[in-house]
């Protein structure tokens, strides 16, 4: 609303360049409405262009792979090498396709599917490509290939073995070319690489195994390695041939679980080139709304431009001019109070202004004498009414200063309010300040008596302390006496036992001797034990032998026959007692291993025992040490206690004196008390009185002055 106001007061010229401005505004935005159609129009063409590209190229893409596929199945019946040309040139384009593709793609997962379908393209052309190879290595027809180096060297083969009379060789030699037809043309599967290698071993060794003659009946060698090296090397070509068939057949299977991935990619492409055409008639759709949208609107704005600009001449030009119409006619019939009352500043408002002064003029010399009555009056009331506040103790009253007979009166009426005012703000200062400092002081008592009783605690709890420090300094120095006797008697008993310690040492040095001589003797022994075990080998060594010789003697008295019979019967004798010898030296063999076994035990325990004797010695040892070292520091300690009592002594006195120092402290400290509560009294005094002077200024209203 104040904006409108403000508007009228803007001159008509400005109005009417104002309307036509917005006229212009409303001519602009249609013309920019108009624009962003035929921006909107060339984007809908554009995108359509993009599409019918994209379809094209999709289309396209389908045709070149169906050819593609007729060209790859062609070649793999007709095995031509134009076919596989043309299949090449056109993988290119399917290829260059793709890429142009991915330019018109929308989404990442738009272009995940094109990545995809170009990956199973292009494995779907490495595979035929080496498929392609595989059978060019075989040999696209029999002329070619290694099949056509094999049919040559059976080919050479065949007159060297033409004039054998066996005719078996011949035909197995035709049966082998045969075969290796029937291997490439089934792709391994009719006849097998291993029935074909087995062909051909055994044409070799046919071959190797039959003189060859020529045509003069002469036998040669030559013919014969001529047609065994021919086989080896019709060997070595056709394990090639059979690898390159194996690959060839494995990748043509490959190839065809590739085509069947290949066909729903297709169709995903082709579901994709669907989708962008709904969405770019969807888009079209959105343009024409949007179209229509700004249509709308720059219609609006033009038919509110229209509007605004018809407002602008009503109420601007034609509204003013009736206005000051009807005044003047209201003047004419005898209306004296009559105005036009036009609140605008342009040029009606002017004139308007203009027109209401003139009529004005007429009132205004009849109203000046009775306006000047009045201010006078008035003048002479606000004195009387002023004087009565300051007579109610209102200092902050001021009489106003009127441009009559009563200025002078008023003004000195002020003169004088503003000396006594002043005079009783300064009273008002100087006893604050002295309330003010009244109370400081009064706080400052305060603290330094709460200081003053607080200190003579503290002297008190300090005497006290003293009192106990001095019965613990002679308490202390009779535990000193206590603690050197008893230290006294620990030298003693560290000595004695320092005594038995070295005796007990001394005794287990001898015992550690006594147990090292048992050991050596022990030791001899188990050496003793030990040639007892030699001399009971010899025993049965001896017995062996006797028991050898017995047998021998028993052999010689059985071929002498009856003469031999008393020899036989020693000898069984002797059989015998070699017999009981070894039975016997098994049985000390048996109890000297025992005695060495034991022995060794006996050793073991004894150095076991050496062992704790000597770690005992070593304890024994360390223990007298620590007991010297226990009997010095007793001693250390008895010259401790010794000092310790003397100090105690000395602290006993000085403790002593600090105690009548703190007493006449205490006495000091009581006399400043007493003389700080009588401060403290006359503090108060002071500070009733300050209040006092306060409340008898307080009665006055005084203005407010900052120092």
């Amino acid at each position: 609303m104040q904006s409108f106001w403000e508007f009228k007061n803007v001159r008509i010229p400005i109005k009417f360049a104002i309307a036509l401005a917005l006229l212009c505004a409303g001519l602009i935005f249609m013309s920019a409405s108009y624009y962003q159609t035929i921006v909107l129009q060339e984007k809908a063409q554009a995108r359509s262009q993009d599409l019918n590209d994209f379809l094209l190229l999709v289309s396209r893409i389908q045709a070149n792979v169906s050819e593609a596929r007729y060209q790859e199945k062609s070649f793999q019946a007709e095995k031509e090498m134009d076919q596989l040309t043309m299949y090449n040139d056109i993988m290119e384009t399917v290829d260059t396709d793709i890429l142009s593709l991915k330019a018109y793609l929308r989404t990442d997962e738009d272009k995940a599917l094109v990545e995809q379908f170009q990956a199973i393209i292009d494995q779907y052309q490495d595979t035929f490509y080496d498929a392609s190879e595989a059978s060019m290595e075989i040999g696209l027809s029999k002329e070619a290939g290694l099949s056509q180096e094999i049919r040559t060297l059976i080919w050479q083969t065949e007159p060297l073995v033409v004039w054998l009379e066996r005719s078996w060789i011949r035909e197995e030699l035709n049966t082998l070319s045969t075969n290796i037809d029937e291997f490439v043309a089934g792709d391994g599967q009719t006849v097998t690489a291993e029935q074909v290698q087995a062909n051909i071993v055994r044409l070799k060794n046919q071959i190797e195994a039959t003189n060859l003659r020529s045509a003069t009946q002469r036998s040669t060698s030559s013919n014969r390695e001529t047609a065994v090296s021919n086989m080896n090397r019709v060997d070595e070509l056709f394990v090639q041939l059979a690898d390159s068939v194996e690959r060839k057949y494995t990748q043509y299977t490959q190839l065809q679980t590739i085509i069947a991935q290949l066909a729903p990619k297709i169709d995903e492409v082709t579901e994709l080139a669907a989708a962008y055409k709904v969405q770019n008639d969807n888009l079209q759709l959105d343009d024409m709304k949007e179209m229509a949208t700004y249509f709308f609107i720059s219609m609006g704005l033009m038919i509110t431009a229209l509007a605004v600009s018809m407002s602008i001449v009503k109420y601007g030009v034609i509204d003013p001019l009736r206005n000051i119409q009807n005044a003047i006619d209201r003047v004419r019939n005898g209306e004296v109070d009559a105005r036009s009352e036009l609140d605008s500043k342009d040029e009606l408002g002017q004139l308007s202004n203009v027109l209401d002064s003139m009529l004005e003029e007429k009132e205004n010399a009849l109203q000046l004498k009775e306006a000047e009555n009045k201010r006078l009056n008035s003048s002479i009331i606000s004195l009387i009414q002023n004087v009565f506040q300051i007579s109610q103790r209102d200092l902050t009253v001021r009489v106003p200063v009127a441009e009559d007979v009563t200025g002078a009166i008023s003004d000195s009426v002020n003169q004088l309010v503003e000396s006594i005012e002043s005079v009783l703000l300064e009273v008002n200062v100087v006893s604050g300040r002295v309330n003010t400092a009244s109370a400081q002081v009064k706080s400052q008592s305060e603290t330094v008596l709460s200081y003053a009783e607080r200190e003579k605690e503290e002297i008190s709890e300090t005497l006290d302390g003293l009192d106990s420090a001095i019965k613990a300094m002679e308490l202390i120095s009779k535990l000193a006496v206590i603690s050197n006797n008893a230290s006294q008697k620990a030298i003693k008993t560290s000595e004695t036992a320092m005594d038995s310690v070295s005796q007990t040492i001394e005794s287990i040095n001898k015992i550690r001797q006594t147990i090292h001589e048992a050991e050596k003797r022990i030791k001899r022994l188990g050496e003793r034990s030990q040639e007892i075990g030699g001399i009971v080998n010899l025993i049965n060594n001896i017995s062996e032998r006797t028991h050898v010789l017995s047998l021998n003697a028993s052999m010689h008295a059985a071929s002498a026959g009856e003469a031999g019979r008393g020899l036989m019967v020693v000898v069984d004798e002797v059989q015998r007692l070699s017999e009981n010898s070894r039975e016997a030296t098994s049985e000390i063999e048996s109890l000297v291993n025992n005695i060495q076994l034991e022995t060794a035990d006996t050793i073991n325990v004894i150095n076991n025992v050496i062992s704790d004797v000597v770690e005992g010695t070593r304890l024994a040892e360390e223990a007298g040490e620590r007991m010297g070292e226990t009997r010095t520091t007793t001693q250390t300690l008895v010259d401790s206690v010794v000092r310790i009592a003397h100090s105690s002594v000395k602290q006993a006195k000085v403790a002593e004196e600090l105690r009548e120092r703190a007493t006449s402290i205490n006495e000091t400290t009581q006399a400043t008390n007493a003389e700080m509560r009588q401060q403290a009294e006359l503090s108060d005094e002071l500070v009733d009185a300050a209040q006092e002077l306060q409340k008898s200024i307080s009665v006055f209203k005084l203005a407010t002055t900052e120092h």
